[in-house]
């Protein structure tokens, strides 16, 4: 089927040109025509008018087409660099986007580290800033604690940091598991009830003997305040163990045992597990070692 023809484009309404009125030869010397020269110019006059009328008739283009081309030119492009600096981030923007040291989650990355200038007779810490997970269930009352090193030992803050949230941060066989309370570790020593501190055996001494404990720079003590952690067991641990990773569990459960108030226990018998606040630095006493609270 053939197409039909766009349909004919209609003249403006305002349109009132009309061919040109005949002119007069202009021809000097010559007289008036006569009749049959008279209707031979009339004619031709007309042919001449019929021309002009269909050459002025065509300038009268589609408006569809004489719209479209002015119109779309009209409306310029999206310039790239103005898209590109619509969605830049200025300056400030990015600084108020940056995470503040003071709450990024340590135990997510790398340890992020606060100087802490003790008053109560502690050398000057290091402590891993920032809210960690609440463990357990907070209804039960959440205890609060902070993880620190002394200034010698900033380097061991990171695999404090994993021991300690690990041991403290499982449920099952963790302290939580009784249900007796929740346990957060916290970034500010004002907030914290107990603070777990890995100090050099000459620290501990100090920190333990105020409280009339004498850890001969072998053992670790709860002084009240800190779980005091010897550094020289952290990194060597004992003769009778022979994983380093349970030993660190056991060291960090067992202090921490004493600031939740659990007292010294003792080996059941040969070849049982040992009960976490049993003293296995000192002996094992013929148990197994063991780091948990419920094994």
């Amino acid at each position: 089927m053939s197409q039909s023809p766009p349909p004919a484009a209609e003249p403006d309404a305002g349109d009132d040109s009309k061919p040109a009125a005949p002119h007069s030869n202009g021809a000097a010397g010559l007289g008036p025509l006569s009749p049959r020269w008279s209707r031979v110019a009339v004619a031709a006059l007309a042919l001449l008018a019929g021309g002009m009328i269909f050459a002025v008739w065509p300038s009268h283009a589609d408006p569809a087409q004489s719209a479209a081309a002015p119109v779309v030119s009209a409306i310029p492009a999206a310039s790239p660099q103005a898209a590109v600096a619509s969605t830049a981030a200025t300056p400030s923007a990015m600084a108020s986007s940056s995470a503040s040291p003071t709450t990024t989650p340590v135990a997510e990355g790398a340890a992020v580290t606060g100087l802490i200038e003790n008053v109560d007779g502690l050398p000057n810490t290091v402590v891993a800033t920032g809210d960690g997970a609440v463990f357990g269930d907070p209804s039960a009352g959440v205890i609060t604690y902070t993880v620190e090193t002394d200034q010698s030992l900033a380097g061991e803050l990171p695999a404090l940091l994993a021991t300690v949230e690990q041991a403290l941060g499982n449920t099952e066989k963790g302290w939580t598991a009784y249900g007796s309370h929740a346990l957060q570790r916290v970034g500010s020593t004002d907030m914290a009830s107990i603070r777990i501190v890995l100090a050099t055996p000459a620290v501990v001494d100090e920190a333990c003997a105020r409280s009339g404990l004498d850890t001969a720079s072998m053992y670790s003590c709860w002084d009240g305040a800190h779980t005091m952690l010897n550094s020289d067991r952290w990194f060597h641990a004992t003769p009778e163990f022979t994983d380093l990773n349970v030993y660190r569990t056991y060291l960090v459960n067992h202090e921490f045992g004493h600031g939740l108030g659990y007292d010294h226990q003792y080996c059941p018998g040969p070849g049982e597990v040992a009960p976490v606040m049993q003293q296995q630095s000192i002996s094992l006493q013929g148990c197994q070692a063991n780091g948990w609270p419920i094994p």
